[in-house]
């Protein structure tokens, strides 16, 4: 989903560009900040969690919002 709004986005640009239609462009560049920013975004989520889900204590894998089980 993401890659289809990518690309048409880019498409739009591409267009105007060739066109010349700077008022286009103009308005398509909050398209492509957001677009970078939701992207940006994602990746750092998924970093995160590759993270989280890496690390261990003992033999307990740490899960977001879990706490390490006591040993009684």
């Amino acid at each position: 989903m993401k890659l289809t709004i990518r690309k048409s986005i880019n498409t739009v640009v591409k267009m105007s560009l060739e066109e010349t239609d700077w008022a286009t462009w103009d308005f398509m560049q909050w398209f492509v900040k957001e677009q970078v920013e939701e992207e940006t975004l994602a990746m750092n989520l998924l970093d995160k969690l590759k993270i989280a889900a890496s690390e261990t204590v003992g033999d307990n894998y740490i899960l977001i919002g879990q706490r390490p089980r006591q040993s009684t």
